[in-house]
């Protein structure tokens, strides 16, 4: 059977890795806002708002769950929402259910990291962040830690998010 993986929040990273994962043999579902926007990409689609209950009770059951996901607007709410709060939403969603995800991966950013001039950053750096956006990362990233019935770890990516600079 095809390990399914379900990527919540499916933009231009989602998108990529999900075409990897598709290439590899895995059946790939991509959420976001509007499914539409996945329509030429080849994944499974569905829409999703990750801040509504009802909208996470409706998305299917995953083997391996990516969180991926993003703020709607640049503003600390909006930040909250995506990272410590829906973040929480999701794990207690598929947590809950009767096959939950053999895996978790939460995709966070590298501003949780006070380093700002080039420094290097691995692993033992410390998480310092110095604004809202690296706060509400840091907090989503302890949520994920904490969560009882699926098995979650986190990634950062550096840099742009644009489609240039995945590719």
């Amino acid at each position: 059977m095809k390990t399914t993986t379900l990527i919540l929040g499916c933009g231009d990273i989602g998108t990529a890795l999900g075409q990897c994962l598709q290439a590899q043999g895995q059946r790939v579902i991509g959420a976001r806002r509007s499914a539409e926007s996945l329509r030429d990409t080849g994944l499974e689609a569905v829409a999703a708002d990750l801040t509504d209950p009802a909208s996470l009770a409706a998305l299917p059951d995953a083997d391996i769950l990516v969180y991926v996901a993003s703020a709607d607007r640049f503003e600390e709410a909006a930040y909250r929402a995506a990272y410590p709060e829906g973040l929480a939403a999701a794990l207690a969603e598929f947590g809950a259910r009767k096959k939950a995800p053999r895996h978790v991966f939460f995709v966070s950013s590298t501003s949780v990291y006070a380093q700002r001039d080039g420094e290097t950053v691995d692993e033992a750096s410390p998480t310092e962040p110095t604004g809202f956006l690296g706060t509400a990362d840091v907090r989503g990233r302890a949520g994920a830690a904490r969560s009882p019935s699926c098995p979650a770890a986190w990634c950062a990516s550096r840099g742009s998010m644009a489609p240039a600079a995945i590719a």
